[in-house]
């Protein structure tokens, strides 16, 4: 491949020195480097002349054997001028083409052939263009053609090949050497020396009627460098300078262009982007300026895409590894490999052609790209680097990229292709249409930045822009009813739709989370995705970006304060982390809340569309609370719904709904536990009084949940009517103007969803379509819990108090509190001491399907210490067969001192009033007087002296008591007594079951 790039290099050529008496150190002098037309981008000849002085005696190999003239930046010249090379063939047999030429030479020396001095000889010579060896950017062949007078025999011609290369490590200009100079040149007449005292090299403005040689477009001063080198070791150097002219009229017109494969909207596409200069080899023009900044702005729409990094394998390509300031190969790593480009130039025989890598860091940008071109073998190319910061707009995603510090070397074409595929650099434009971008140029003349734009029509496959239809999904394992489970939550936008802007999931009834499992990050930290590891919950599963290998990322998700009157909160944190690219934290703050219906329903009011520019374009978001403990099943097993409602980021909006169904209700256990206590003091529970009443439902961890509770209160408590005549109205109780007298009591629940109860007022509320006053409970505290209990009345008209519809939400000890006082809607309607005054009932109902009952005695004041010492009663009867069975009935008051004892027969069993006067007998302990026995209404009474007893005996002697016929042909009778025990003027009733068995006669 021929490397031609532009300019026309200077080497020099030499001979045998002349020796003197002494050996001097060499120097330059009177150098100078000019073109004759200083003006900026003009077509000019460029002459370099210099003399040498203090070369000593030849002999003693102080001669010169290397000449390095480094030309000044953006001083070039066109190989290609000329529409010819001459071979290296033609050139030593001094046979070049005419139309090869592009400079000449003239040679100042001092001549010695055998013994004939001649001093200042002027030997001319011609300058070729030569083609090219290896991987130089041009070669230049010299003839020198010594033709002097006064010599014995003609001096053979001096041909000499001189390489040009680019200084791509430096300054990019060009730099001509010529080596190993011959010494001596043997003729017919013996060996001549040469001692060269000056040269002047001329590379012409035209070469075959083209332009050849171009001054620098910058009006910066312009130095040449020259480098003298001798077979000794010795060296000289000297420079000249002159500084071009007109810059204000450099010419400057560059086109921009755009191109995208695929040119369909929103996939993954592989984007180039080029800047073009036109050039004109005609003699008379001025040269382009070259560009000394480029600055790329790609169409808004044209996004870096996180597919780039999807492959797994993406890495960054360090400085050291591409060798930035070096024009040593690359060594940047296959994996950091995002495109190619191609530089075209009128000076170089084919493209240089090359390779894009990402940058390990962005140094102070986004990223940066590496940018390599070249042509030739790989260990000695003609090789340009280029690097070029690469930064996203914040808000819009438009990509801008700056190429700074561009070398001046002349072009027609510079192209940067970036890789496409599902691994794309670019994605395309959500919308078909032209995608206008531009290229804002700086030159180096100094003049105006030249902004030339360029367009790509998007067109073909064209979605609609505003579709929108994201999916979701909700599971839970394991799915049994009220177990600890691990809940997966998927939101899915299917590809080439509007992105997802914000959201909301509203779980199932019942389908919660126990706070107090996890701590709780507080709101700085989380929005910074910053939690400690105590707070996490759970993890996120990300997939962002188009076409069919969109990016995944993992993340963790923590448990966070609440905000925005959310119950808690959760951080859920995405690195962004594409191969070396750290975008930081992608964080969505998602607020918690708590729907009446027992709901969970998740917010983000903003799910990030992009970070730093980048469009995050999510495809899918997996969430997945799996901390142990936290996410707790409903305790229904009837098909539920999960919904979706989701806003895009272009401001449309798309709801959905999902199925999830827990499993195994029928083996949840259901057994509340009921307690309650009516007054404080035994002034409390006197008749007409208006007593506190406490009520108290207790569940055990893993209990289906409650749906309804009804309590019926005690026959001893009747409705204070009074009191529910001041009742609120519904519309007052909502818009929360209800006057105190309306409210009667206080309400405590507890549940292992919270870390504290809620608690609230119990108000009575009167509303429409309803006969009776409400009982409404607001529980208050992290969350808001409202219930209604109904008020009717039950059998023997005992209030009854129903909350229905109560949420699925486990409460571990829900209390309803109804203070004391003339508010209080109770009223002791009757001696709450007596045997079932003081009676409830309880009847649940859970989610689950399950129903249960419970039956207690509430505690009463001055009722406690008589109901703790409940009077036992003890019967036996003697055999029935005879027909005269005997009976004995005890009764001990257990502390407490027996006024009665009442014994009604089972029936079948029948006794004689006047048998009872000779056959019974009672015995007494802790008694002062008699018993009486008697027989009221069939029932046997023992009424026992003033003061009672501590226990009592009644014994009935055989032939007091009648049994029927079927009583005595039983076989294994069994009878039930009711006694009716009076302790403290209270009476105790209690049903006594005995196997029929003989007694002793007293």
């Amino acid at each position: 491949m021929r490397h031609r790039l532009w300019t026309a290099g200077l080497a020099v050529l030499a001979s045998l020195v002349v020796a003197t008496a002494a050996q001097a150190a060499p120097s330059l002098t009177s150098v100078s480097a000019a073109p004759a037309d200083p003006t900026a981008g003009a077509h000019s000849n460029f002459t370099v002349a210099f003399s040498l002085s203090g070369l000593g005696d030849v002999a003693a190999g102080d001669d010169l054997r290397s000449l390095s003239i480094e030309l000044p930046p953006g001083l070039v010249g066109d190989p290609n001028a000329p529409g010819a090379t001459c071979s290296s063939a033609q050139l030593h047999a001094d046979a070049c083409p005419a139309a090869t030429r592009v400079g000449t030479t003239t040679v100042t020396a001092d001549v010695t052939l055998g013994l004939v001095p001649l001093t200042g000889q002027s030997i001319p010579g011609d300058i070729y263009d030569v083609a090219v060896a290896g991987t130089e950017a041009a070669r230049l062949g010299i003839v020198l053609r010594p033709n002097l007078v006064g010599l014995p025999a003609a001096l053979p011609k001096v041909i000499l090949e001189s390489p040009v290369r680019v200084r791509t490590a430096t300054d990019a200009g060009l730099t001509s050497t010529v080596d190993d100079i011959p010494a001596t040149e043997p003729t017919l007449a013996g060996t001549a020396q040469l001692k060269i005292t000056a040269m002047s090299l001329t590379l012409e403005a035209a070469a075959n009627g083209n332009a050849f040689m171009t001054n620098p477009t910058s009006c910066a001063e312009a130095t040449t460098r020259i480098t003298a080198g001798t077979y000794a070791g010795g060296s000289a150097t000297g420079s000249a300078a002159f500084t071009p002219t007109g810059c204000d009229s450099v010419p400057f017109t560059p086109a921009f262009a755009l191109g995208a494969d695929p040119a369909g909207a929103d996939v993954p596409t592989a984007l180039s982007a080029t800047v073009s200069l036109p050039y004109s080899r005609t003699v008379g023009a001025r040269a382009q300026s070259q560009p000394r900044r480029a600055v790329v702005t790609l169409p808004e729409g044209f996004e870096l895409s996180p597919t780039v990094g999807s492959a797994g394998g993406l890495t960054g390509c360090t400085d050291a590894q591409f060798g930035r300031g070096s024009s040593a190969p690359s060594s940047c790593p296959t994996d950091s490999l995002i495109g190619t480009v191609s530089f075209a130039s009128p000076l170089v025989s084919g493209p240089l052609s090359g390779q894009v890598f990402l940058a390990a860091d962005g140094a102070g940008a986004l990223t940066r790209v590496l940018i390599v071109a070249e042509q030739g073998p790989q260990a000695d190319a003609l090789r340009i680097k280029l690097v070029g910061a690469v930064s996203p707009d914040e808000r819009t995603g438009q990509v801008t990229t700056t190429l700074d510090d561009l070398p001046p070397l002349p072009f027609t074409a510079f192209t940067l292709s970036f890789r496409g595929g599902e691994h794309a650099v670019f994605s395309s434009p959500r919308s078909c249409g032209a995608a206008t971008g531009s290229a804002a140029l700086a030159p180096f003349s100094g003049g105006q930045t030249v902004t030339p734009s360029g367009s790509v029509t998007i067109a073909g496959d064209c979605p609609d822009p505003a579709a929108f239809s994201p999916t979701l999904s909700v599971t839970a394992d394991p799915s049994q009813a009220g177990a600890t489970t691990t809940l997966t939550t998927l939101v899915e936008r299917p590809d080439r739709q509007a992105r997802i802007g914000a959201l909301k999931v509203s779980l199932p009834p019942g389908l919660l989370g126990r706070l107090p499992q996890a701590a709780s990050c507080a709101l700085a930290q989380a929005r910074a995705g910053d939690c400690p590891e105590d707070s996490r919950v759970g993890t996120v599963t990300a997939t962002s970006g188009p076409g069919s290998a969109p990016l995944s990322i993992d993340g963790p998700v923590y448990l966070t304060e609440g905000f925005d009157g959310s119950l808690a909160g959760l951080s859920i944190v995405v690195p962004a982390k594409v191969g070396p690219l750290d975008l930081g934290r992608a964080v969505t703050m998602a607020k918690l809340s708590l729907r009446p219906d027992s709901g969970l329903d998740v917010v983000a009011d903003s799910v990030p569309t992009r970070l730093h520019g980048i469009a995050l374009a999510v495809r899918s978001l997996r969430l997945t609370l799996d901390r142990p403990g936290f996410a707790l099943n409903p305790t229904v097993c009837t098909p539920l719904t999960a919904s979706a409602s989701f806003t895009s980021d272009l401001g449309a909006t798309a709801g959905t709904t999902a199925p999830y169904q827990a499993t195994g209700c029928d083996g949840l256990p259901f057994a509340p536990r009921l307690e309650a206590s009516i007054g404080k003091t035994a002034a409390d529970v006197r008749k007409a009084a208006h007593p506190a009443v406490t009520v108290t439902v207790t569940q055990q961890p893993g209990e289906a949940n409650a749906k309804s509770v009804a309590v019926t209160l005690p026959r001893g408590l009747s409705a204070n009517i009074a009191s529910l005549s001041k009742s609120c109205a519904l519309a007052t109780y909502q818009a929360g103007g209800c006057p105190a007298s309306s409210v009667v009591g206080t309400a405590t629940a507890v549940t292992p969803l919270l870390a504290a109860p809620l608690s609230g007022k119990v108000t009575v509320v009167t509303a429409p379509g309803v006969p009776l006053p409400q009982l409404r409970v607001a529980l208050r505290g992290a969350i808001s819990l409202d219930l209604i209990g109904n008020v009717s009345f039950g059998a023997g008209n005992r209030i009854v108090n129903t909350f229905d519809g109560i949420p699925d939400v486990p409460l571990s000890r829900f209390t309803l509190a109804i203070d004391a006082g003339p508010n209080s809607p109770l009223s002791v309607g009757g001696d709450l001491c007596t045997s079932g005054m003081a009676t409830l009932d309880g009847a649940f109902a859970a989610h689950a399907g399950k129903t249960a009952t419970a039956k207690i005695t509430a505690k009463v004041p001055g009722c406690t210490a008589a109901a703790a010492r409940r009077p036992s009663v003890k019967v036996r009867v003697g055999s029935l067969r005879a027909g005269r069975p005997a009976l004995r009935v005890t009764a001990d008051g257990r502390g407490a001192r027996l006024s009665k004892v009442s014994i009604r027969l089972p029936k079948g069993l029948s006794v004689s009033a006047s048998r009872i006067k000779r056959l019974a007998a009672a015995k007494l302990t802790g008694a002062k007087g008699k018993a009486k026995v008697s027989v009221v209404k069939g029932r046997l009474v023992l009424t026992l002296p003033k003061g009672g007893a501590q226990r009592a005996r009644l014994l009935l002697r055989s032939g007091a008591l009648r049994p029927g016929a079927s009583l005595r042909r039983a076989s294994k009778p069994r009878l039930t007594f009711r006694a009716d025990v009076t302790v403290a003027g209270r009476s105790r009733s209690q049903a006594v079951t005995v196997r029929v068995r003989p007694v002793k006669h007293v």
